[in-house]
C-alpha cells in the first residue's frame, strides 16, 4: 500500500511538472493574427512585424541555449530582448496603435494559470504580478531538475514535490484569508478529482 501511495504521489508530481513546463508559446503567425485584429495592421506593417518577431524568436532561443545553467541570467537577457522588441514594434506602429499595443501587452503579460487564479480568487494586479513571478520561477527550477543528467529519480521527484509545496506556501502568503481558503479548496478539489478520475491529461491548472 505504501508503494502504491508513493507511486501515485510521484505520478501526481510528474503531471504537475509536465503541465508547468508544457505551456505552448503562441506561434508567430498566431501572434500576427492577434496583433492584426487588435491593432488594425496594414499588410506592410504585418510583414515588418513578422520579420521582427522571427528575429526575436531566434534570439530568445539563443538566450535559452547560452544560459541553460543560469536562470537569472536568462531572465535578465530575456527582459532586455523584450524591451528591444517593444522598441522595434513601436517604430513600425503609429502612436495610437502603439498605445493599443501596450494595453494589449499588459492584458496578456500574465500566464494562463495566473489569469485563471486572478479570475477565481479576485486577485489584485499586485498579487497577480507576484504570483506570476513565483510560478515562473518554479517552472524554471523544475525544468533545471528535469534536465539534470543522471541522479536518483525518486530524489528528483521529491525535490520537485518540495518545489511545488514552496510555491503554494509563497502564493498563500500573498492571499487574504478568504482567498487562501478558496485556493486551498481548489487544491483539495483537484486532488479528489485525480483520485476519482485518474491523472488528467492537462495537469493541475494553476
Amino acid at each position: 500500500m505504501r508503494k502504491i501511495i508513493c507511486r501515485t504521489t510521484l505520478i501526481g508530481v510528474g503531471i504537475l511538472v509536465n503541465f508547468l513546463m508544457a505551456q505552448p508559446e503562441p506561434t508567430i503567425n498566431h501572434e500576427i493574427d492577434r496583433l492584426s485584429t487588435h491593432l488594425d495592421l496594414s499588410e506592410e506593417q504585418q510583414v515588418e512585424i513578422l520579420l521582427i518577431l522571427e528575429n526575436h524568436q531566434q534570439e530568445m532561443n539563443r538566450i535559452r541555449e547560452l544560459n541553460r545553467e543560469d536562470v537569472q541570467a536568462q531572465k535578465n537577457a530575456a527582459r532586455e530582448q523584450q524591451e528591444l522588441l517593444d522598441k522595434q514594434i513601436k517604430h513600425v506602429l503609429t502612436p495610437e496603435q502603439f498605445h493599443r499595443y501596450q494595453a494589449f501587452h499588459s492584458d496578456h503579460r500574465f500566464s494562463k494559470r495566473t489569469r485563471e487564479l486572478q479570475r477565481i480568487l479576485q486577485l489584485s494586479e499586485t498579487q497577480a504580478e507576484k504570483i506570476d513571478e513565483i510560478m515562473r520561477t518554479t517552472r524554471d527550477n523544475l525544468e533545471q531538475l528535469r534536465d539534470k543528467p543522471g541522479g536518483d529519480q525518486h530524489q528528483i521527484h521529491e525535490e520537485m514535490r518540495k518545489l511545488m509545496e514552496e510555491q503554494d506556501q509563497k502564493i498563500e502568503a500573498l492571499l487574504d484569508d478568504d482567498q487562501k481558503n478558496q485556493y486551498q479548496q481548489l487544491k483539495k478539489e483537484y486532488r479528489e478529482r485525480m483520485r476519482r478520475e485518474g491523472p488528467p491529461g492537462g495537469g493541475r491548472p494553476w
